[in-house]
């Protein structure tokens, strides 16, 4: 190499080595800052909303009065606005476009910032309160219908207000709050939901994605951390408050179905611009819980903003000039004005090419509404469901296992195995059947456990969810959903239970290879009742295995270092992976309570399973118990399978239920945690030394370190 080229590099390597140091002290900066508003905000989270109260009102807004000799239009229309203050400024053009001569049209006003932490659901039971004390005092009987309109979030406020003030169950679903002890009738004149681009099933944090990260959601996981905007992680798909309303809306329409007509559904409307980034078109449907009684408007070249820019004026929308602003906010005019009054303007034109809906022809939209778009795929015959769930670093290929077995003990119980094919040949309609799932939340690595911050530590909890409410939703019949999980499978159905709390009822549990803490609170758990009296699970084992050496360094360690980190004042983490996988849970039995009733459950133990991490896979008598439970519970067929392979096992290991490595790694799980992390320094250094040795023209360490700390975090990543 010449001289010239070698000085060249080492002016480089000098630039590039201050970039890395001012970058560094910066990113120590930012972190110190980042520090004091997690320790700041932990404590004046609430203090918050005296910037943003909680509070919505409702306002009238002037429209114009019918002309003379024309009968009153006693249509009320109530409109919500989107996150913050240009959401409330936009939403007066729906507003303007809602007052036609002698319509009502009331316009909602809440302070909802991205920044803020409303309670959505809190602001839902405010929302119905303020409509119901407004309509007693307007008299309500005159109006004859009413139609609810919402634009983004606002969609989701207005929905969930009419289900607090129609579903009783729904007011008593979040435990956080006592139900309202107002008397609601305003929701029996709700005509139609219009949901101008709705986040029905919550936003995805994962659009718009730069090398596999998504700023909007690295937002919303720093957001959460600094314990504000509360407002829009709440609002993220499989959330609480979002699985929450789509099961309190998949049970009114399930009461409404069995009413025989005494009970009405309104029809709803979802306008979607097929350039809106925040709303997928297809997902948002989500026909299974909204209902056979929704329609679906896709406007071309519509944003999510867009949508609301309508002209006040709909027969002066200018249709001439294709391509243009004009043109669009002309769609958009007709698409919305249809939607809230099932016409099109006095003059009825037809609409304009870019306006139709996915599945019909404009034409189609013309001659009705309330046509569904396609019908909601429902199976009733299924009466019984299997949720066989993975584990971390998995795709669970091995679940096939389970169906042939679980459909080998069900045929023994006059109720029949449904494939994918569909029913078996000669069967009937009139059969009962079990449908095994073997769901995936796809592959899940330590990184994104460990590094919350950069992509989906909350994704699989918020997938389980929504899957769970996606069965009860397709399979109307099953009363409780069956559940085997595996490893960090266990982990997703605790943590869901635990924080969740939905009305969903679990059947036989079984646990294998848990890496949920020993101190799992099952007893706070399982006492408390879901939906009405119904206890949230039957029955539930945990299954360990003598040589799981995994469970008992990985998750142990983990354990033991979060305790430590908990025993530092202000700091306290929650979700912790345990060893219960190997020492079982501190609570052997359960006592659920309901009313003067008490029931005693107890978990079974299962300590008797050779084999590794998957040793509850491995061997046909493994399958063969675990299926067994899942059927029939602690039966006796379970014990008697239970009693064979503790039988084989009962010479091993000196009448101990582990191996003696198992037992050591256990014991010594800090100890060796700690002598991997050497051994990684070790190796980091050796780099490290070698760099020097044969790129002697580095000047500064961070050129390596940074490299180092990179590469690091995709090892991680891999496993």
């Amino acid at each position: 190499m010449s001289e010239e080229f070698m000085s060249k590099l080492q002016a480089f390597s000098e630039s590039a080595a201050e970039w890395a140091r001012t970058g560094l002290v910066w990113l120590i900066i930012l972190a110190a800052c980042f520090f004091v508003l997690v320790v700041l905000l932990s404590w004046t989270r609430d203090r918050l909303t005296f910037l943003f109260p909680k509070t919505s009102s409702l306002r009238d807004f002037p429209s114009p009065p019918p002309p003379k000799g024309e009968p009153l239009d006693r249509t009320l229309v109530i409109v919500a606005h989107g996150l913050g203050p240009w959401g409330q400024n936009h939403i007066r053009h729906i507003a303007k476009l809602a007052a036609k001569p002698g319509t009502t049209v009331w316009v909602l006003r809440y302070d909802l910032n991205i920044w803020t932490n409303q309670d959505h659901y809190w602001l839902s039971r405010d929302i119905a309160e303020k409509i119901q004390a407004r309509w007693q005092e307007d008299g309500g009987e005159t109006f004859d219908r009413i139609v609810l309109c919402g634009h983004s979030c606002g969609a989701l406020l207005i929905r969930s207000a009419y289900l607090y003030a129609a579903d009783e169950r729904y007011r008593q679903m979040n435990p956080e709050h006592a139900p309202s002890e107002t008397a609601f009738d305003w929701h029996k004149s709700v005509d139609r939901l219009v949901l101008l681009a709705g986040v029905n099933a919550g936003w995805n944090r994962n659009f718009n994605t730069i090398l596999g990260v998504s700023p909007l959601g690295l937002a919303a996981s720093l957001s959460r951390a600094c314990k504000i905007s509360r407002t829009a992680y709440d609002i993220e798909r499989g959330t609480i408050f979002i699985e929450r309303l789509r099961l309190a809306q998949l049970h009114h329409l399930q009461l409404v179905e069995a009413s025989g007509g005494e009970l009405s559904f309104p029809q709803v409307v979802q306008i979607v611009g097929t350039k809106d980034t925040l709303v997928d078109a297809r997902t948002e449907m989500d026909l299974a819980v909204m209902g056979s009684r929704t329609n679906f408007l896709l406007v071309n070249d519509a944003t999510h903003r867009s949508i609301v820019y309508v002209n006040p004026d709909p027969d002066a929308s200018d249709l001439e000039a294709p391509g243009s602003a004009a043109a669009s906010k002309a769609m958009i005019t007709e698409a919305v004005y249809f939607a809230l009054f099932d016409k099109l303007g006095e003059a009825s034109r037809a609409l304009p090419p870019a306006v139709h809906a996915e599945w019909h022809t404009p034409k189609w939209i013309l001659q009705s509404l309330i046509e569904p778009q396609k019908k909601i795929i429902q199976d009733k015959r299924i009466q019984r469901a299997v949720v066989v769930l993975h584990g971390i670093r998995d795709d669970g290929h091995w679940a096939e296992r389970f169906r042939l077995f679980i459909e080998e003990r069900f045929r023994g119980h006059d109720i029949h195995y449904l494939n994918e094919a569909g029913p078996e040949t000669g069967s009937t309609e009139d059969e009962d059947y079990v449908m095994v799932l073997s769901p995936s939340f796809g592959r899940f690595s330590i990184a994104n456990f460990l590094l919350p911050g950069f992509n989906r530590r909350e994704f699989p909890l918020r997938w389980f969810a929504r899957t769970c409410v996606d069965i009860r939703a397709q399979y109307p019949h099953v009363e409780k959903i069956d559940f085997i999980g595996h490893s960090f499978g266990t982990f997703v159905f605790g943590n869901f239970l635990k924080r969740y709390r939905l009305p969903i009822p679990f059947g036989n549990v079984y646990l294998a290879g848990s890496v949920l803490p020993r101190n799992f609170p099952w007893d706070e758990v399982l006492s408390r009742p879901v939906g009405g009296n119904v206890r949230p699970v039957e029955a539930l084992a945990n299954a360990t295995a003598d040589g799981d050496v995994i469970v008992a360094f990985g998750p142990s360690s983990h354990q033991a270092a979060t305790v430590a980190i908990n025993a530092i004042p202000g700091i306290s983490f929650t979700r912790v992976l345990g060893d219960a996988g190997v020492v079982g849970f501190d609570t052997k039995s359960v006592t659920y309570t309901t009313g003067d009733i008490s029931e005693p459950m107890e978990i079974e133990r299962i300590d008797s399973l050779s084999g590794g991490h998957g040793a509850f896979s491995e061997t046909s008598e493994a399958i063969l118990l675990a299926s067994e439970f899942v059927c029939n519970g602690a039966s006796a067929d379970f014990e008697k399978i239970k009693a064979t392979i503790l039988e084989k096992q009962s010479t091993k290991h000196d009448g101990h239920h582990l191996s003696k490595l198992t037992r050591w790694v256990h014991s010594k799980s800090v100890l060796v945690l700690l002598l991997v992390f050497v051994l990684f320094v070790l190796i980091a250094g050796l780099v490290y030394v070698m760099t020097f040795v044969f790129l002697p023209i580095i000047p500064d360490p961070l050129l390596v370190a940074i490299p180092i700390a990179f590469f690091t975090y995709l090892l991680l990543d891999r496993f």
